[in-house]
């Protein structure tokens, strides 16, 4: 049994949270088997579990938002229907990308989007298309790499507002590109529901 933190306000309510950051309380680079089986509370920063969000989504059509903040304020986001985790223990990410709903100013291009139809990577355990790196150390996080990543919420939770390179080829922070470039982020939250 797992314990779930559910939203019943934000877009109509009915989602459940299964990724949230908003002080750098809980670190994020870790192993696959702890983002297979989820970590942190979910009062506070956690992230739900591979294998739990997989399962819920199985169960239904379903939609994926996510949000973020920046350092002064601004909120964005990003919708897609069809959402699932394909592939048993890959966790490859599906969605449909035509169904995309965004704040302004972010592109097809520097959105989730980007990261569709790729395995998920951790430090211990590469699935990237790059024969030549691992984009989840270069990157100091854990998601849907494939040749990089224009959304990386699994990053170093680095002092918001600032750029977070620790001398990697890449930014190892906490962003979203096509939301804030490279400015580290304030909060993200990722939240699933059924339609």
């Amino acid at each position: 049994m797992v314990t779930v933190f559910c939203d019943m306000d934000t877009g109509g309510g009915g989602w459940t949270v299964f990724h949230n950051r908003f002080d750098g309380s809980t670190v994020c680079y870790r192993n696959f088997s702890e983002y297979e089986n989820g970590f942190g509370a979910p009062n506070g920063e956690f992230w739900l579990g591979l294998k739990y969000i997989q399962e819920i989504a199985s169960q239904g059509t379903t939609e994926i938002r996510l949000e973020m903040t920046r350092e002064n304020g601004e909120e964005g986001f990003e919708t897609y229907k069809d959402f699932k985790l394909e592939n048993r223990r890959d966790y490859k990410l599906s969605i449909d990308t035509a169904s995309a709903r965004r704040s302004a100013g972010i592109s097809d291009i520097f959105s989730f989007g980007y990261t569709a139809g790729w395995p998920f990577s951790t430090y211990d355990r590469d699935k990237d298309i790059d024969e030549r790196r691992n984009h989840a150390v270069d990157h100091h996080g854990a998601w849907w790499y494939s040749l990089g990543s224009n959304v990386n919420f699994n990053g170093e939770y680095c002092q918001p507002e600032t750029r977070c390179n620790d001398g990697v080829d890449g930014l190892t922070g906490h962003y979203h590109f096509g939301f804030a470039k490279e400015e580290s982020l304030k909060s993200s939250r990722m939240l699933i529901r059924r339609v």
